[in-house]
């Protein structure tokens, strides 16, 4: 099971809380995998592509998938995708770090091409669209 830091849960917020209420929401959901195995323990960032209304989002993925509600999914319009790996909070760090040093952090699998100003994209034209994103290691 996935454990939400507090700064996973600030950037939650920060990422689904808009500034008005007059934009409408869609939900929506999909699957992610990298080299064609589904990927676990991280973040899904939603970046508006126009700049504009548009308001961003972010979805956990637990088990290759995501699903985002209506009340915190996406206005219509493009959106590049950061790929974010979920660290451990403070006290399962210190956890970890007791039993093995160098297990203490998660391994970084997501290249970096997709952590940063990715060429990931999705158009959300509807609701509840689904989306496939597919990674390449290489």
């Amino acid at each position: 099971m996935m454990r939400v830091t507090n700064s996973t849960l600030l950037a939650l917020l920060v990422l689904s809380v808009g500034c008005s209420a007059d934009i409408k929401r869609l939900s929506v959901s999909g699957t992610v995998s990298i080299d064609g195995k589904p990927i676990e323990n991280c973040l899904l960032v939603f970046q508006s592509k126009d700049g504009g209304s548009n308001l961003g989002s972010t979805a956990i993925v637990s088990r290759g998938e995501f699903s985002l509600k209506d009340e915190v999914g996406l206005a219509e319009g493009e959106y590049a995708v950061i790929v974010m790996e979920n660290q451990p909070d403070l006290e399962e760090y210190e956890e970890r770090k007791a039993k093995d040093p160098r297990k203490a952090l998660n391994q970084l699998r997501i290249p970096a091409r997709y952590r940063s100003t990715s060429d990931l994209t999705v158009s959300v034209t509807s609701p509840n669209q689904k989306f496939d994103l597919v990674l390449q290691s290489k």
